[in-house]
């Protein structure tokens, strides 16, 4: 008796592929923008000697600037991360046991998919509302 997946048991892999992600995601996000602030902070930072700026001045033109950096930074880490997580599903041999297990390959990408068209509206929206 051949036991077959259940809608509980796609949930489960789909939970599973988006944490296999996320964690990527996460590393990558704070390491483009850190890189980002750097950047920008090297940049300004003549102007900011120049004009004696205090230092609440610059933490809050930082966190100002923090939405159109997090935009910048999203399809960067996004796909750095995507890449990541399913090499490394390709490493430890996990694409092909689920493929045994009846799995596709398209249905595999569905969770990526869906987070990408998550992120999406998430950078439209912030693109909306905070970054002008």
């Amino acid at each position: 008796m051949q036991k077959s997946f259940s809608m509980n048991n796609i949930r489960i892999i789909d939970r599973y592929l988006l944490y296999r992600y996320l964690i990527p995601f996460g590393y990558c996000m704070a390491a483009f923008l850190l890189v980002m602030l750097i950047y920008d902070f090297s940049i300004n930072l003549e102007d900011f000697i120049d004009g004696k700026v205090r230092l609440d001045i610059i933490l809050e033109y930082f966190i100002y600037s923090l939405p159109m950096k997090i935009v910048e930074v999203i399809p960067m880490a996004s796909l750095l991360s995507v890449l990541f997580s399913i090499s490394n599903l390709k490493r430890h041999n996990e694409i092909l046991a689920l493929q045994a297990s009846g799995v596709s390959l398209s249905r595999l990408m569905i969770p990526y998919l869906a987070f990408g068209l998550f992120l999406s509206f998430f950078v439209l929206a912030v693109n909306e509302t905070l970054v002008p």
